[in-house]
């Protein structure tokens, strides 16, 4: 009896130490889990990119003495499952973070998202750089993206490029995505603005998707005041009805790469397909990428008879419908301007 008593004090003195050593070990973890390691008061970007290892990572942790060591972040990785959820992106922590905040954030995957604003009437060529620049990827990657074949017929569209496809507005895009999640998003917003009832708007007036696009971007071109989108959109209209040549003068200067000065005569004269003065209907595509208001007045164009416009000179547009009439507005508009 004596022997089963003092086994049994053993075993309680076994338990109580080993329950005393857990009691220390989770009063420790729970002080080193809320310290808060980041002591620049600006803070440190955790940056995890494309390909990094775990131990690269972790030397990049150690780095910013985010934990107390190399070897402790792998620990703490392999004893988690932290390593298995690690995702790219880049990390903001301030000092106000505990490790447990840390970990969390890292856990969850909550990396910092950039704001990515992309104006109407941009070309897919500075659309793309924008993109490049502002997610702090290779510019090529995302040139030669929005030209691959295969990708683009993935996204639903039937075109060379995505030219006129990057729906202008501002996105929250992840940082250190890969390009083809930046494109989707804004391909896939291009789609889901085009929702059910304009696809039938579309179809009523005999346009496929890729019409649609290119004409709202003669539109977005020509369109300074955005209350003249409906009417602009009715001249071409009227002209496509009669089988006029379009003549509009932002699809040659597309088809010149851009210039840096007014359009001349002789410009009217280069023979590319975008040159709607030379060739009759719309050019191959899109000039730049339409935005909602100018895809909406395209399909929902302006009633009227008007077949010629001509800036004023200040933002607008006079609108005549029969050529005498547009030239006289030509005349006093150059008249005013001498």
């Amino acid at each position: 009896m004596d022997q089963e008593e003092s086994r049994m004090k053993s075993w309680k003195t076994i338990v109580l130490s080993v329950a005393a050593v857990a009691a220390l070990a989770a009063a420790y973890t729970a002080v080193w889990f809320s310290s808060k390691p980041v002591s620049d008061s600006d803070g440190v970007s955790l940056f995890i990119y494309p390909g990094d290892t775990g131990a690269r990572i972790a030397e990049r942790v150690d780095s910013l003495h985010l934990f107390p060591s190399t070897l402790g972040f792998k620990l703490l990785c392999k004893a988690t499952g932290l390593d298995k959820h690690l995702k790219v992106g880049r990390y903001d922590l301030t000092s106000e973070n505990s490790r447990w905040h840390i970990y969390r954030t890292l856990r969850d995957g909550k990396s910092a998202s950039v704001k990515i604003t992309i104006p109407e009437g941009l070309t897919l060529e500075r659309i793309t750089q924008i993109l490049a620049e502002s997610t702090d990827v290779d510019l090529s990657e995302f040139s030669q993206l929005v030209i691959d074949s295969q990708f683009i017929h993935s996204q639903g569209i039937e075109a060379k490029s995505l030219e006129g496809y990057l729906f202008p507005q501002t996105y929250m895009i992840p940082w250190g995505s890969p390009p083809d999640y930046a494109v989707r998003t804004l391909t896939d917003h291009l789609m889901n603005f085009i929702e059910d009832s304009l696809k039938t708007r579309m179809r009523e007036i005999g346009f496929n998707l890729h019409e649609l696009v290119t004409f709202a971007s003669l539109i977005e071109t020509e369109a300074r005041d955005g209350e003249e989108r409906s009417r602009i959109s009715s001249v071409y209209h009227n002209r496509l009805r009669k089988g006029m040549l379009l003549q509009c003068d932002p699809t040659v200067i597309y088809a010149l790469g851009g210039l840096d000065r007014p359009l001349l005569h002789k410009d009217l004269e280069i023979d590319s397909p975008y040159n709607t003065y030379k060739y009759s209907g719309l050019p191959p595509g899109p000039i730049c990428s339409p935005g909602a208001a100018s895809i909406t007045a395209a399909l929902y164009p302006e009633e009227t008879d008007y077949l010629y416009f001509v800036a004023d000179g200040n933002g607008r547009h006079i609108f005549s419908e029969t050529l005498k009439q547009h030239n006289i507005a030509r005349s006093k508009i150059k008249l005013e301007s001498d």
